[in-house]
């Protein structure tokens, strides 16, 4: 895991970057965006690509979440690799030093073995940078689940669900189940600092 940093344990503010994982074009970007526009009004926050090179662009949106969770006060650091349609180093770099893991899949039954090929090249950055699936905080977002042709959800975490760790459906582009995701992931995080 990352380095969780507690600004204050008398006010229970707590600072945390969650990455985001996945194929390309899964809904990495628009989930992001989501919670970006939930906290729009609020003077503290960031939106931008802080890099292009040869590996892609990472996209880091900083933000404060509105409402407390579990009484502690959220500062955001959001990252993912974008424009991604095959994984290299920069998904190394989106995910170094996280607090926590969405996995965003896309349900079209085409890209599936995208899907399972970044959930393989996960296992990967878990080994490289030392990250133990049983205490990462991780959620799989089971993205475009609007869609006619979509794959069943059984079906998908029969393929991409690891250890158990908890599921969402999500339309990102509607904002479905994108923030019960994110929450998931930061109270997982907060259990771990209690």
């Amino acid at each position: 895991m990352g380095k969780i940093m507690i600004i204050s344990n008398q006010t229970k503010e707590l600072s945390v970057k969650v990455g985001y994982h996945g194929p390309g074009l899964a809904g990495k970007t628009t989930s992001i965006a989501y919670i970006y526009d939930l906290n729009s009004e609020l003077e503290e926050k960031e939106f931008e690509s802080i890099y292009c090179d040869v590996y892609g662009c990472q996209l880091f949106c900083s933000t404060i979440l509105k409402e407390k969770l579990k009484g502690w006060k959220i500062k955001l650091s959001l990252v993912a690799k974008i424009g991604n349609l095959y994984f290299n180093e920069g998904d190394y770099k989106a995910l170094k030093n996280v607090d926590g893991i969405i996995f965003v899949a896309d349900s079209i039954p085409e890209r599936m073995d995208a899907n399972i090929a970044y959930l393989n090249f996960l296992d990967d950055i878990f080994q490289h940078f030392g990250y133990r699936w049983e205490q990462m905080p991780y959620a799989l977002q089971l993205n475009k689940r609007d869609l006619p042709d979509r794959l069943s959800v059984n079906h998908m975490l029969k393929k991409l669900q690891k250890f158990d760790k908890p599921f969402f459906e999500s339309i990102a582009y509607k904002g479905i189940g994108v923030k019960e995701t994110l929450c998931c992931i930061i109270q997982q995080i907060i259990r771990n600092v209690s």
